[in-house]
């Protein structure tokens, strides 16, 4: 649904690679799919276990957000009602996104996982917005 990856790791169990190789995989392989690198790893080798970061990237339109391209104002809900903030959009958005910013539980971006679930946990790091 409109995800895509720039980078993604994957496990392929074999029997033997002596004859495996990078240009091999390559050579099979539609253009805008490359291997970089085989690494043999243990049997239980899980690449989503295992990782220490990750990295996404967002395109929003501005126009789903709570705008008025007559004032250049977003407008924030806080307390059931609308405040507006102060500075670019730029700044604004900055704004608003610096408040993920930390540990902070997010069962409501998942699925089937319960706000006191370590599973819930997610630390952001930084957060930015930049204009295309």
């Amino acid at each position: 649904k409109g995800v895509h990856a720039l980078n993604n790791n994957i496990v392929v169990h074999l029997q033997s690679i002596d004859n495996l190789s990078k240009e091999s995989i390559n050579a099979a392989l539609p253009d805008d799919i490359r291997v970089m690198n085989i690494v043999p790893v243990r049997s239980s080798f899980i690449p989503m276990n295992y990782c220490s970061s990750r990295r996404y990237e967002y395109l929003i339109p501005l126009d789903i957000l709570n705008y008025k391209p007559s004032t250049n104002v977003l407008f924030m809900r806080n307390n059931k009602k609308d405040e507006a903030l102060q500075g670019s959009i730029l700044e604004q958005v900055n704004f608003i996104l610096n408040r993920f910013v930390g540990n902070k539980a997010y069962h409501n971006y998942t699925v089937r996982i319960k706000p006191n679930q370590n599973e819930a946990m997610r630390n952001i790091i930084s957060t930015r917005a930049e204009q295309l």
